[in-house]
């Protein structure tokens, strides 16, 4: 069995990261297959009540990503989204050709742009949740989330459940907002966290983004 931090009360919320060792702790930590983990709980959040309110950015992570119109890919780094400038990614694109619509081009641009929020995973009611919000504009044909989340080891982070895809998003439609949840059943305590992957699909293929992992929670969820 994997050696468990300690405290199993604590549910602190921070950056995320593995436990660090302790000196004579030599136990292996097994690497379980991704086919053996469970699959992550995904809904729809493109409620009502979600849209009025908004997604709250305020204790969240984003990070922008495209392409220009000659295809070329950027990335910004993934950023403290509370600070009001880091949500725009036109502050991050190396230039305005790679905006084509945040920056008004015209249609004939090949080019688009995806930013990817993710907020911090909780622990509520048995379950470990966390909330993405993913907006992408440009010429595209669909784009999606894929999330997992990752749990604490002694030799760094590790899955905690399998990739899991979110619905699929269709042009026009720019928004996917996404609710991730996986049941919580005790045991040892350590740091979990969702880790996110946008996807864009034009008429060059399918395009991973860059990963994105949340802020933790300190939980007794075991392995």
């Amino acid at each position: 069995m994997a050696q468990a931090d300690e405290d199993p009360a604590a549910t602190t919320q921070d950056a995320g990261g593995p436990i660090p060792s302790r000196p004579g702790n030599d136990e292996v930590d097994p690497v379980v297959p991704d086919d053996q983990l469970p699959e992550v709980s995904v809904s729809d959040a493109h409620t009502q009540e979600a849209q009025d309110a908004g997604f709250d950015t305020s204790d969240a992570i984003v990070i922008h990503w495209g392409t220009d119109a000659g295809g070329a890919e950027w990335s910004s780094e993934v950023m403290d989204a509370s600070v009001t400038a880091n949500n725009d990614p036109a502050n991050f694109a190396p230039s305005r050709d790679a905006l084509p619509a945040v920056a008004g081009q015209s249609a004939k641009s090949a080019g688009w742009v995806c930013s990817t929020w993710a907020r911090p995973t909780v622990k509520s009611l048995g379950h470990l949740s966390s909330s993405s919000h993913e907006l992408c504009s440009g010429n595209f044909l669909y784009h999606y989330t894929r999330g997992k989340f990752l749990r604490s080891s002694w030799s760094g982070p590790r899955s905690y459940t399998r990739w899991t895809n979110s619905r699929f998003v269709y042009s026009p439609t720019q928004v996917n907002d996404t609710i991730w949840s996986i049941r919580c059943p005790g045991g040892g305590t350590y740091n979990y966290n969702l880790q996110v992957q946008t996807h864009l699909v034009d008429t060059r293929g399918d395009h991973g983004g860059p990963y994105e992992v949340g802020k933790y929670v300190r939980a007794a969820c075991g392995t």
